[in-house]
């Protein structure tokens, strides 16, 4: 709030509005939208807290019209690739509908990152398509481009490559079957000893889950071939996965066996 208690729109709002929004699949939008009143209630006063709830309900009715843009808009992303043409119009819409809802100061603080990425994004891949551009001026714009986002996006975006890089070379030696030790000194050389660490209990984790959905899908088999009336091998098939799994896990195998576990 600024000293009039006006409200000023950053960045932080918009997150403490996607945190509770991002739950709209375990509770309704009106238990949602009371938590986030809750919120709003225990930081600001008025005319500040008003601001904020206005610009609350604008914001659920730009996430709703997100889904419809969506929808009737083509696809960014095709079989063949990025499709440039329509990654550009859903970002003239997208650029469209935000100035439709929001303000200049509530446009720059919720979404300027978002748009600087987005444009940076939509720029590489022209320079990447171009068919007049040489290779070397290829990479000239690109690590112009580069140059032009912010630090922190610089380093993230310096930290996702790395990453990528390091799990495509991880996979590989999964692939070859190659030992612990080696994979672990991969990891570490590049992301250091805890994550490492870590990495390795994941995989362990990983292992543990599939050998117990293996016994789980085998065991199944059986149960399915043993001439039981629906009922009974029904019932067999929970026992099963009760015993295997515990109930949170049982959520996630159920939702593999529709994909054909």
């Amino acid at each position: 709030m600024d000293d009039a208690q006006n409200l000023i729109p950053t960045k932080d709002l918009r997150v403490l509005f996607d945190f509770y929004l991002a739950n709209l699949d375990t509770e309704p939008l009106p238990r949602a939208l009371q938590r986030i009143r809750a919120a709003l209630g225990q930081r600001l006063v008025e005319p500040a807290l008003g601001q904020s709830l206005a610009l609350l309900e604008r914001y659920v009715s730009y996430r709703l019209a997100l889904d419809e843009m969506d929808r009737q808009l083509p696809p960014g992303v095709t079989a063949d690739g990025f499709d440039l043409t329509a990654l550009r119009q859903r970002q003239q819409a997208l650029e469209a509908l935000r100035l439709s809802q929001f303000s200049p100061e509530e446009n720059s603080a919720f979404f300027d990152d978002e748009q600087r990425l987005d444009n940076y994004t939509l720029a590489r891949l022209e320079i990447e398509r171009s068919e007049t551009l040489s290779s070397e001026d290829k990479q000239q714009q690109l690590t112009s481009l580069e140059q032009q986002l912010p630090e922190a996006q610089r380093q993230a975006r310096k930290r996702a490559t790395v990453n990528g890089e390091i799990y495509a070379r991880a996979e590989a030696l999964k692939a070859e079957d190659a030992s612990k030790e080696k994979l672990y000194q991969v990891r570490a050389n590049a992301l250091g000893a805890v994550a490492a660490a870590n990495l390795a209990q994941l995989d362990e984790q990983q292992q543990q889950w599939q050998a117990r959905l293996n016994q789980y899908a085998q065991a199944r088999a059986r149960i399915t071939e043993a001439g039981l009336s629906p009922s009974d091998r029904d019932a067999e098939v929970e026992a099963l996965r009760e015993r295997l799994f515990s109930g949170r896990e049982q959520v996630r195998v159920r939702a593999l066996e529709v994909d054909g576990l």
